[in-house]
């Protein structure tokens, strides 16, 4: 079991929440920086995975989005991918000046998975980028999504954005949710577990989304990548995903028979992360 310290670390909204993870023995001198999906905090499914990766002697950053979880910054339960991809190049940047530190790996899932894909192509300093069932084309993510729900969404965001406080639910199986799918609430509420959880985002995410509704420029993605797609995945699904990654250069895409929650809980996944961060770590120029 690897060492983990709390901390802290500055943004003009509010302290960010973070938990280190110390490599076990010799270091390999990457930091792994890891946040979660939409909704989701730091505790929810991921400490498994910095756990392993420390135990590979890697140190690792997780940490909570600005208004979300134990991070500070309103209004709580914001999501803003603007403001999140700032949130993520702070932490990087803490994470370049811990001890041992001397490469930096950029870890997402689902939305986050979009924002570190997104920090690849526009940072030369990562080592690499992993990405699990990142929301690849938010075209792709709404294609499903009744026409109602989306209707009902937009003006709730305006309301939220320009007049009183309006919250949605991030996800529910039938009346507004930013995520309406199928077993997705059961998904969440298998990830989260016993974690405490709010059900709930600051409606004004539907207009501070549009900047995904562009393309990942893939191509400017120079260094190593793995994306991981989930084959039954109706939320960010694996034909996106794969599409996405033959634009990266030299991407390593996998593909694992389940759905958008359900891929967290794989050995697989994780043992096929493991090997990808070794290989990352033994190549002379990383």
């Amino acid at each position: 079991m690897s060492d983990r310290e709390d901390h802290r670390i500055g943004t003009p909204s509010g302290a960010l929440a973070a938990w280190c993870y110390r490599p076990c023995g010799r270091g390999s001198g990457h930091c792994v920086v890891m946040a979660n999906g939409l909704a989701l905090c730091r505790e929810h499914g991921l400490p498994r995975f910095a756990e392993a990766f420390a135990a590979a002697g890697h140190t690792v950053l997780l940490f909570d989005f600005g208004c979300l979880g134990a991070s500070e910054g309103t209004p709580r339960q914001l999501v803003d991918p603007r403001r999140q991809r700032a949130d993520y190049a702070r932490v990087l940047a803490h994470a370049a000046a811990l001890p041992g530190v001397r490469r930096l790996v950029a870890w997402g899932y689902s939305y986050s998975g979009r924002h570190v894909l997104e920090l690849a192509a526009r940072r030369g300093d990562l080592a690499a980028v992993l990405a699990t069932a990142p929301m690849a084309s938010m075209l792709a993510t709404t294609r499903g999504q009744p026409p109602a729900n989306l209707l009902r969404l937009a003006v709730a965001g305006m309301r939220d954005a320009y007049r009183s406080p309006v919250t949605v639910p991030a996800v529910a199986e039938h009346g507004v949710a930013v995520v309406r799918s199928p077993g997705a609430l059961a998904g969440f509420r298998a990830l989260t577990g016993e974690a405490v959880w709010r059900n709930e985002l600051a409606a004004r995410f539907t207009v501070r989304s549009w900047p995904l509704l562009f393309p990942v420029r893939a191509h400017r993605i120079t260094v190593p990548a793995f994306l991981a797609a989930a084959e039954r995945d109706t939320i960010a699904p694996a034909v996106a995903v794969r599409r996405l990654a033959a634009r990266i250069p030299g991407a390593r895409v996998r593909g694992y028979p389940d759905d958008h929650f359900a891929v967290l809980n794989r050995t697989d996944l994780l043992t096929d992360q493991l090997e990808f961060l070794d290989a990352v770590a033994r190549s002379p120029d990383r």
